[in-house]
């Protein structure tokens, strides 16, 4: 499976939850073939966010059920692909700032 691109948690959030960046977002990671990396941080930090938006009556519960729903059909779907390790790997000869510290190495 080839990544062409990662995105840090708040970046995913933008994608599911409407924010002023979202349509702009939405239309640079359409340049870029499926899917998206998802790790078990970005469950946690997504989970995390709903969360603390629903406490904060930014969304409800209803919609914060359905932006669950639709992170489990892009699962699904393969719009997003659970990460693994050595995935980060081929990312880094194009992005030199994900390059492994000296002495270390990406398996």
């Amino acid at each position: 499976m080839a990544l062409d691109l990662y995105l840090d948690s708040s970046a995913l959030v933008m994608l599911y939850v409407r924010e002023p960046e979202t349509a702009e977002l939405s239309a640079f990671v359409r340049k870029f073939s499926p899917p998206l990396p998802f790790s078990s941080l970005h469950e946690l930090e997504l989970t995390h966010a709903l969360e603390r938006r629903r406490e904060e009556g930014d969304l409800s519960t209803i919609a914060v059920n359905q932006i669950v729903a639709a992170l489990d059909q892009d699962l699904t779907a393969g719009g997003l692909a659970r990460a693994r390790h050595g995935m980060a790997g081929p990312l880094c000869p194009r992005h030199p700032s994900l390059a492994p510290a000296p002495g270390r190495a990406f398996a």
